[in-house]
């Protein structure tokens, strides 16, 4: 009888591609605005087609790439990435930042440092306790004298981490898998549609009587208002205005699906008693 086993897959290598090194943004107005109607500054509907150019070095074989900051109304199914030797295996929209609440999560089971203080001295105490519970209402510890919930004492508390968790990124990342046969650096090219742009353009003219009188000259003062909703910015885009009603049909708002910051919000019981409810 032979026994046959299988070798474990390798786990692919994270690589993070370099800020971009070219970049352009092509702004399409909001569809559904009427030409004499204002820009909405708090809520712009229109759509941008960003282009980012970032160099990479990949290891041989099987890699995820990291694009760290993109926009946050970035439309993922949109997204397409030229230049890599072996293509794209999949493609994911990272959908958490980095949170309070996230790094909880992320350290479950792990060590942090705790800091309060002493009610007897009032001095500040640091001690190491391990996360025993998610961030989804309560947060218990276990330290050396048991286990507890955080901030339910009505002391000052507050945690200390060590490394943020992987995965987290305080900006939104797109990332692909990939794969080369012999590795190196390339420069890569990341295209993608993205929610929360709009522009408006304004003219001002002034009308002149020629010498002769019998004809005018005008002078043509323009500006052209632009809007971003997202929270990146572009610097030194090459950029370009498309005029013009784009037709959309797809519900590219919904498609976007923005990464959320979770915030921490605990909550504790009366000392005894869970039956009464929370305390407010």
């Amino acid at each position: 009888m032979f026994a046959v086993l299988a070798a474990p897959l390798a786990a692919r290598e994270v690589v993070d591609a370099s800020p971009p090194v070219d970049l352009a943004v092509t702004i399409y107005r909001d569809p559904d605005r009427d030409p004499e109607e204002e820009i909405d500054r708090e809520y712009p509907s229109g759509l941008a087609m960003i282009s980012e150019t970032r160099r990479v070095t990949l290891p041989a074989g099987e890699s995820t790439i990291r694009f760290e900051g993109v926009a946050e109304g970035m439309i993922g199914v949109s997204a397409i990435v030229t230049g890599l030797p072996g293509g794209t295996i999949e493609k994911n929209r990272n959908a958490q930042l980095l949170s309070p609440a996230a790094l909880v999560d992320g350290t479950l089971g792990n060590r942090v440092t705790i800091t309060r203080m002493n009610p007897a001295t009032g001095q500040q105490v640091s001690e190491s306790a391990v996360v025993r519970t998610r961030a989804d209402g309560g947060l218990v510890l276990q330290t050396g004298q048991g286990f507890e919930a955080v901030q339910c004492s009505g002391l000052p508390e507050t945690l200390t981490y060590d490394r943020i968790p992987a995965g987290l990124s305080a900006q939104p990342v797109f990332s692909v898998d990939t794969r080369s046969a012999e590795g190196g650096t390339y420069d890569v090219t990341l295209t993608y549609l993205a929610w929360g742009f709009d522009w408006q353009a304004d003219y001002v003219g002034r009308m002149s009587e020629k010498p002769s009188g019998d004809r005018f000259e005008m002078g043509l003062l323009s500006w052209l208002t632009l809007v971003n909703d997202n929270g990146q910015s572009f610097a030194n885009a090459k950029l370009q205005i498309i005029a013009g009603e784009l037709n959309v049909e797809s519900d590219y708002e919904e498609l976007a699906d923005p990464p959320v910051a979770e915030g921490l919000y605990l909550t504790c019981w009366p000392i005894g008693s869970t039956s009464a409810g929370p305390l407010p």
